[in-house]
């Protein structure tokens, strides 16, 4: 009993849930207690993990706040593991209703106290007696107790839990200020681009786990908490990234996302596990994390009470990589990949010399988007019904307004893969499209009266629009925003800023090439896209199509899977993909232009539903598509496989185990180490994960420290591999491992290895 006691510790800042778990732990031991002589204590304490040693007055003291005022506590005495012997000792002097004076003599006496230490002490002490006074006094040092808990407890070989998910931007405003220097401390509130915190949604699972990992975790120790999955794919995760990356040894990643483990919830769920180094961090990591893929099989919720055999005959699981999306920063977005597949591309990254534009940000999308009736001249009847989902609305009109400033309006739910098609839904934009600026409010009124009469009867409500505050200062109340002489441009490759199901990752992400169109209400004329498009601005219809055909290869598309989530596919695409300018002189750009623009017209002809599904001869376009792109980039046939069966895994597909044959030497094989620092005096076991790109079996031939061989057959594929090592003092070792093909060594190297101290249980 004394051992569990010792070594199951548990905080939460939830009184139900310390009831509970009181209770269970309770239970748990409970047929032990025959063997207890006298009072134990549950080591399960309501305290705040974060916050535990906050707002010092000053350095020697840490102020508790509460409801009936603040708690201050001398440091000296929490690192001295005091505390409790002194809560009972005051406890016990204000149900005596001791003088302040003799309160003093007892610490003196006592615990040899002085100075400072007994100014605060005194302090609390009366506190203490007015609170008694008040009827108040009795909880109060359970709370201090409990409160201080995590400090008192130390450090522990594992860290387990479900910290909350809640935005930043939710949490009251004290807790904000009293948080923030952690999340500055700990690098969170860092990320590309300069956006300061509570610009972005920021979780506060990643400050419990970086704060859970820095005073609770002992060097060696393993930590595994459940997180957002968006953390390691989203802008707000950036600092979250590196600060794993730089100071763990991360384990693996379990993407979740199909599984919805939490009941009624709807998230993106992971499962993180990470080792804290002993000693110094190696900081020349080359940031490959070993990344489990739970593949939902079933269509349907899984039930949460099922046991783990159920889940794992429900679900098919990958082993993959996640790795930094932009090479040397970690704090990019991290992609799901293959080891083979990274190969390939790796080829493709880079920075493309074309620009994405979001769509334009009407703001308050009733006053704007409208349906057209009908012509009467130079004008357009039309009224402006209600937008579906909307959060604002205003009268509903039926009206007249200057014809050229109306265009066709392309939302989302017009965008498929290769095909646009219009709804029948406009847009008034009082903006010139030689510029794209908005127009001089006395121009709108000389040669737009109907317009402007329009828009300026909603003028209160388009001068309150967040957005026209912020930006707005100078520009006229009916200005739109995210709109600029690209808008006008006569092509556009568009795609979808959201796009599928719940998976965390985009692999629903296609394009279309969008070009000017007999209208039948305002004859040719060109569409503009709305906000939640994403859009490249070209007066090329070749031009388009090729970068199309790219964008819509599987080589991209499996990149934009692997990196982004469904809900953020942004514009940042082509930062990451290096997609030359097109180049009329060049076979292989006309070719894949060729391709989209034969898909398109085949999109067209087919009903939407078939597009992906039923389409043989649009099939036979998209590979021919694929190859070609692969070609441009150098991509062998064995990578460009790979890359298919890696967009399969990420959109949840069933895998077509037949493979065409493998050339040996189309890539080499890769071995990479996971972990490679040990436990002294016990065994333990060093991972690897093993590719073997060759159409026949390798002989792995590890020599362990201890002149140990180990030999294991790696059959074609990839294999994460355990490999059992005796005990060893502490120290640096080394092994070596080469690979055989035939009998002939086709790789071999040396491996570093560290032995360090770990404690394995608490004293």
């Amino acid at each position: 009993v004394e051992y569990v006691l010792r070594n199951v510790v548990g905080y939460d800042l939830n009184p139900l849930a310390v009831l509970a778990a009181r209770t269970n732990f309770l239970l748990a031991i409970g047929d032990l207690f025959g063997s207890v002589g006298g009072p134990i204590e549950i080591p399960v304490y309501l305290a705040d993990s974060i916050l535990v040693e906050q707002a010092p007055v000053n350095s020697d003291v840490f102020l508790l706040r509460t409801s009936v005022g603040n708690f201050a506590i001398p440091k000296i005495i929490i690192e001295k593991g005091l505390l409790s012997d002194v809560l009972v000792e005051l406890d016990r002097c204000v149900r005596g209703k001791h003088s302040i004076a003799e309160f003093e003599d007892r610490l003196r006496e006592k615990f040899g106290f002085d100075g400072d230490v007994i100014r605060y002490l005194l302090n609390l002490f009366s506190q203490f007696l007015k609170l008694e006074r008040e009827g108040k006094n009795h909880v109060w040092v359970s709370i201090i107790r409990n409160a201080f808990a995590p400090v008192l407890k130390g450090k522990f070989d594992f860290v387990v839990g479900n910290p909350p998910w809640i935005n930043w931007e939710n949490l009251p405003e004290s807790y904000r200020n009293v948080s923030r220097q952690l999340w500055e401390k700990y690098g969170l509130a860092k990320m590309s681009g300069g956006v300061a915190l509570g610009k972005v949604k920021r979780d506060m699972s990643m400050l419990f786990l970086a704060r859970c990992f820095d005073i609770y975790l002992q060097e060696g120790g393993v930590q595994g908490f459940l997180v957002p999955f968006t953390l390691f794919k989203t802008q707000a995760g950036a600092g979250f990234r590196k600060y794993l990356a730089e100071n763990s040894e991360i384990v693996v990643i379990h993407d979740l996302v199909t599984l919805f483990p939490f009941e009624g919830a709807v998230n993106r769920t992971a499962a993180v596990v990470v080792r804290k180094p002993v000693g110094k961090n190696d900081t020349s990591k080359h940031y490959l994390f070993r990344n489990v893929i739970w593949v939902n099989k079933t269509g349907r919720s899984i039930d949460t009470v099922a046991s783990l055999d159920e889940v794992m005959t429900l679900t098919e699981r990958y082993d993959m990589l996640m790795t930094p999306i932009s090479k040397y920063d970690v704090r990019s977005s991290w992609m799901q990949t293959t080891p083979k597949a990274l190969e390939g591309i790796r080829k493709v990254m880079g920075k493309a010399p074309y620009i994405a534009h979001e769509g334009i940000n009407a703001a308050f999308n009733q006053i704007y988007f409208v349906k057209v009736l009908g012509i009467e001249g130079d004008k357009v009847i039309f009224t402006n019904p209600p937008e579906s989902g909307q959060k604002k609305s205003v009268e509903t009109v039926t009206t007249k307004i200057e014809r050229s400033l109306v265009y066709p309006l392309l939302r989302g739910r017009d965008i498929k893969k290769w095909l646009v098609r219009f709804e029948g839904r406009y847009v008034v934009v009082p903006h010139d499209p030689k510029t794209g600026k908005p127009l001089p409010e006395h121009k709108m009124r000389v040669q737009y009266p109907l317009a402007f009469d329009y828009l300026n009867k909603y003028k209160t409500q388009l001068n309150e629009r967040s957005i026209h505050r912020l930006w707005g200062k100078k520009n006229p109340f009916y200005s739109l925003y995210a709109i600029g002489q690209y808008t006008f441009a006569p092509y556009k490759v568009v795609w979808k800023y959201i796009a599928g199901a719940i998976t965390g990752k985009a692999t629903d992400f296609a394009c279309a090439v969008v070009e000017p169109f007999d209208d039948r209400f305002l004859g040719k004329i060109i569409p503009i896209p709305n906000v939640k498009l994403m859009f490249v601005p070209l007066h090329d219809n070749r031009e388009a199509h090729y970068l199309c055909g790219v964008l819509n290869s599987i080589i991209t598309r499996s990149i934009a899977g692997s990196y982004m989530v469904e809900i953020e596919i942004s514009t940042h695409i082509l930062d990451y993909v290096l997609i030359h300018k097109f180049d009329m002189k060049n076979p292989l750009h006309l070719k894949i232009s060729e391709l989209s623009k034969k898909a398109h017209d085949i999109a067209k002809s087919v009903d939407v539903d078939e597009i992906a599904s039923n389409s043989e001869e649009l099939r036979r376009v998209e590979d021919a598509l694929d190859e070609t792109v692969a070609t441009l980039y150098g991509i062998s046939h064995e990578e460009l496989r790979e890359i298919k069966r890696l967009y399969t895994i990420l959109a949840g597909k069933e895998l077509n185990e037949e493979h065409d044959e493998k050339d040996e030497n189309l890539t080499e094989p890769v071995i990479t180490f996971s972990k490679t620092t040990l436990s002294p005096f016990a065994e333990d076991i060093i991972t690897l994960m093993a590719i073997n790109p060759c159409s026949r079996g390798l002989l792995l031939e590890v020599t362990l420290p201890d002149g140990q061989n180990i030999t294991k057959l790696i059959e074609p594929g990839e294999h994460f591999i355990e490999i059992p090592v005796k005990p060893l003092p502490e120290g640096s070792y080394t092994l070596e491992y080469q690979l055989k093909l035939n009998e002939e060594i086709i790789k071999k190297e040396v491996i570093p290895l560290t032995v360090a101290p770990q404690r394995r249980y608490r004293q």
